[in-house]
Parts: structure tokens; sequence; C-alpha cells
């Protein structure tokens, strides 16, 4: 062990050092308490011996002050005294002390004492690792509660959108009938007005026929002033179109919504990827107009084998991230090719970017970088499975403060699968 001796009888201190020295101890001596005081602060002693009565500082005060200190390890303290009595030996275990040796000391009385000494350290040592094994396991606690806290409200929050896709797919269903009749009435009110305008055309035609000074040409060309018949012409047919237009756009928002939360996934079809992306933009289109500039580049690619719902919720999942990693407003690029028998598409954003650190991490289920409520962690998980059930890959390149660029690479030929996306001979 590593020993301490605070003792001012210079024989004493002499016999005591050499006598540990032979027991196999590393020893320093001092000649004060205050000196011992100094050494043990600045080294980690497992025991100190030290003499009840010395100048400076005696044992009792140097016993208060090591007790006294925080510290991380215990030191085992024995004071030597020629003092006696039980009133001493209280004295002494009240200042902080574990054992008293008499003046003069016996050898083998010290030895023994000195094996009580390692029994106790050892127990203390194996009480502060325990402790510490403890804590640890505390600390790892905390965090997989944080952590089961944090999944249960993504899984409520999952739960919840689910919920929501379902009222979609069904507010769509209830939507698209009364728009389809909507859409249809306005185009045969079109036809109706058109043959009404032909019709009033042709007594306009009859209106220079009839004599100039008849009272009704009089009456007929003021009304027509009066209403502005020519701007009700021109207006009208520009009202319906735009209205035609309008009602052409909700029913193509319908059905994409239809097409994004329709329930059979099971049947692989060919799908062209410039539709499905824009069937992913126009489901988030006006959060990509509220944050960002669009630019498509679509190159000629063939149809793709797909499951067309998981193919767009890919999509969509990330012109979401796109947008939502910007701050202010920036630029979204969307871009397709083909490369021998793999199509490829690429998302890029001016957005904040992807720390170096979380790049390996994103792809993870339940990672996310988002405040909470944001996201659930679980997008860019379900994307990366989606891609690989397409026997796809999917990469990012990231830079902080330039942006990402999401890289996915299809087969144009998957083969015949079912749900679980397993090949079907």
């Amino acid at each position: 062990m590593k020993l301490l001796i605070a003792e001012d009888d210079t024989t004493t201190r002499l016999v005591l050092g050499a006598t540990l020295r032979r027991l196999g101890h590393s020893v320093t001596a001092v000649a004060t308490g205050l000196q011992a005081w100094e050494a043990w602060q600045q080294d980690e002693y497992a025991l100190l011996i030290s003499d009840w009565m010395m100048p400076e500082m005696d044992g009792l005060a140097l016993c208060r002050k090591i007790r006294a200190e925080p510290c991380a390890h215990y030191t085992y303290l024995i004071l030597l005294t020629s003092l006696d009595g039980k009133g001493n030996y209280l004295d002494g275990m009240d200042s902080g002390a574990d054992d008293m040796i008499t003046k003069p000391f016996d050898e083998k009385l010290l030895e023994a004492r000195l094996r009580v000494a390692e029994r106790m350290l050892a127990l203390h040592e194996a009480l502060r690792i325990e402790a510490i094994a403890v804590q640890q396991r505390n600390a790892e606690l905390e965090a997989l509660n944080l952590r089961l806290a944090g999944t249960q409200s993504k899984l409520l929050q999952a739960e919840k959108m689910a919920s929501v896709g379902l009222l979609a797919a069904g507010v769509a269903h209830e939507i698209n009938n009364p728009i389809g009749f909507v859409h249809s009435n306005l185009g045969s009110l079109k036809r109706y007005v058109e043959e009404i305008f032909s019709v009033l055309g042709v007594y306009e035609s009859l209106e220079h026929v009839l004599p100039v000074e008849n009272p009704q040409i009089k009456e007929l060309r003021a009304l027509r002033q009066r209403v502005e018949l020519d701007y009700l012409r021109n207006d009208t047919v520009e009202l319906l179109a735009e209205t035609l237009n309008g009602v052409s756009r909700v029913k193509k928002i319908v059905q994409d919504l239809q097409d994004f939360t329709q329930s059979d996934e099971t049947h692989w079809q060919r799908v062209g990827l410039q539709e499905s992306l824009d069937s992913a933009i126009n489901m988030i289109a006006h959060e990509i107009q509220c944050k960002a500039d669009l630019i498509k580049d679509y190159g000629t690619v063939p149809p793709v084998q797909c499951l067309p719902v998981q193919l767009n919720q890919v999509f969509m999942n990330l012109l979401m991230n796109a947008v939502q990693s910007i701050d202010g407003r920036g630029t979204i690029n969307v871009r397709t090719g083909c490369e021998n028998d793999t199509a490829w598409i690429t998302i890029s954003d001016s957005g904040c970017g992807i720390a170096p650190a979380n790049l390996q991490r994103i792809f993870d289920p339940f990672f996310t970088t988002k405040p909470v409520g944001v996201g659930t962690g679980l997008g860019l998980w379900m994307t990366y499975t989606i891609v690989e059930k397409h026997a796809g890959s999917i990469e990012v390149e990231s830079e902080l403060g330039r942006g990402s660029t999401f890289t996915i690479r299809l087969p144009f030929n998957r083969g015949s699968m079912d749900l679980r996306g397993e090949a079907q001979c």
C-alpha cells in the first residue's frame, strides 16, 4: 500500500517507516500535521498513520480535515498515541479515525492492523466501483426513459398521421363525386352558353334588317349598351374557362390524394417517374410555393416497375424534408434520368444541410434533428425501406449551410413481387 506517516518524534518516525517498508509498503514520512495535510492533498494515499500530539496541527484536527474534504478515494486513518482510556478512544473515533495504536507499537500488532486496513480498503473500493456502476446504470435508465418517452410521442404522432390518412381517403372519395358532376355540369353550361350566344348572334344580324327609325331598334340598342353585351359575351367565356380549369385542378388534387391513400399496395405496376413526382409535388404544392422555387428537369425515362403508392410516399417524404430544411426562401431541384437498366432521381435543396455526424444515422428509425412535433423520425427510415424493397439504393450528399441532395436509383424491372417484396417464380 501507499502509506503516509505524520510523526514529530524522529526516532519513532524512522522506526515506523523502516518497519512498514520491510512489510512491503511504499512510505512517505513527514514531521507535522500541516505537512501531512499538504502531502495528502497532492497525492493519493491508501493509509495515513498520524501521531496524536503534533505541532502546527494535531492528529485529531488532521483526521477531521481529511474527512471533511470531498474526495473520490478513501484513506484509512490510524492514530498513533501514548494516550489510553475509553475517552481518548472515543475522541479519536469521533475525529474520523478508523483505528488507534498505542505507543510503543508492537510490530506483529501493527502488521495485523494493516491487514484489517487492507480488507476495509478493499471493501471501500468495491463499494466505490459498485456506486459508480449504479450511477452509470441510473444514467442509462434515465436516457432509456427519455428515448422511450420520445418514441412513444413519435408513435402517437405516426398513429395520428395514419388516422389523418384514412380520413383524407374518405374525404377524397366524398369530394370526388360532387366535383365530378360539377365539372360535367360546367361543361354542359359552357356548351349552352355558346349556343345561346350563337342564337344571339343571329338576332344581332336581324338588327340591320329593321328600319333605323323603328322604336324597337332604339330600345334594343339602348339595352345592349346598358348591359355591355360585347363585354358579357367575352367575359362569360373566360369565366367559364377559368372555372373549368379550377375544377379540373381540384379534381386532380383529389385524384392525387386518392392515389396516396389507396390501400391496395399489392400490385406491382409500371409507372412513369414524371407522373409520380408531379403527383407528390401537387400534394404539397402549397408548402413548396411558400418556401422555395421549384425547378424540374425531367429526362426521358421509361416506366419503372414499382408499387406506385409507396413510390409516391418516397418522393413526398424527400420533398417535405427539402421544404422543412429551408430557412427563409430557397430552391428545390428535381431531376430524373436513366443509366443502363436503372432510373435515377435526385432531389436537391438549398437548405441548412446535415451535420457529418448525423449522416450515418439519418435512415435510422426514430432519428430526427427536427424539433418535437415537427417530425417523427420515421420518414427517411420508411423511404430507405421502400427503396430497398424496390431493389434500389438511396444516397445523400450534404454540407452544412449549403443544402442536401438525395439520389435514388431504381431498376426498371423488379420482377413479379408479393406484398413483402419477395420474388415469385
